[in-house]
């Protein structure tokens, strides 16, 4: 057994287990199985871990996500066992870039899924992320880095987990805007809006709006038109978390000269 704090529980159902899986992170929900990702974070199940459960990560709600500096990150999971798999026993340690491991507290709710009468347990809790820093490019530049989320559930008195690898950027915490920057005049484009804030909660709410005009359109992804050749429009999207949390980026998309498909 790995050495971990084990979580507290309330038992509200039957007997059941949990492995917590944080990742951030995404922009939220999801189930896992071996080699899966969930919002831009990969987990891989290890040796013997339960096949037939489910996860959902619901905090962070992106990875990677940016950050300059060590940061104490909220995370919050629920997971599926089918009854009696597990021993209702889960527990978290997270390892650094470094190998550098950490035993993070975790609270763990359980109660019975309606129909399938599954167990389900609902985790939350706080691992201090970055804290093994970053690698560097050529020169000198921090890059990025990762830690890594061992989730851990006790299964006939043996531990197996599943690590999820929790990737984050040197930069400050923003929501970007990717796509393309020129488009053909008058044609359909698509963009992208991705938060990187590792501290927004779901849900996240998205207002578009085209040369200051709101769109309507409210998702993470956005439609729009180009104009006349040579015409330039200006997107701005506003994000928004369940707290109030909030972030804006810009970006310009610019039709070609002429007609074009590209340019």
């Amino acid at each position: 057994m790995r050495s971990s704090q084990l979580s507290n529980t309330c038992a509200i159902g039957g007997a059941l287990g949990l492995m917590v899986v944080i990742a951030t992170i995404f922009a939220c929900g999801g189930d896992l199985g071996p080699d899966n990702t969930i919002h831009g974070c990969p987990v891989v199940f290890g040796a013997n871990y339960p096949m037939n459960s489910t996860i959902r990560v619901d905090k962070p709600a992106v990875c990677p996500f940016n950050t300059t500096q060590p940061v104490y990150t909220p995370y919050a999971a629920d997971a599926t066992f089918a009854v009696g798999t597990t021993d209702r026993q889960v527990a978290l340690m997270v390892s650094d870039r470094n190998g550098q491991e950490s035993q993070v507290y975790i609270d763990a709710a359980w109660s019975t899924v309606g129909g399938s009468g599954d167990d389900l347990v609902q985790t939350s809790g706080t691992y201090l992320a970055a804290e093994g820093g970053f690698f560097q490019d050529g020169g000198g530049f921090y890059t990025n880095g990762f830690d890594n989320a061992h989730n851990q559930v006790s299964v006939g008195g043996q531990w197996r987990e599943a690590i999820a690898t929790l990737n984050y950027n040197y930069g400050f915490p923003s929501v970007d805007i990717y796509g393309p920057s020129t488009n053909g005049a008058y044609l359909q484009y698509t963009l992208d809006a991705e938060v990187k804030d590792a501290s927004m909660v779901p849900p996240i709410s998205y207002e578009w709006s085209t040369d200051g005009e709101t769109t309507g359109q409210a998702g993470p992804e956005y439609s729009g038109q180009s104009g006349d050749p040579n015409s330039s429009q200006s997107i701005s999207v506003h994000a928004v978390d369940a707290n109030g949390l909030e972030h804006t980026a810009d970006y310009v998309v610019t039709a070609c000269d002429g007609y074009q498909i590209d340019c």
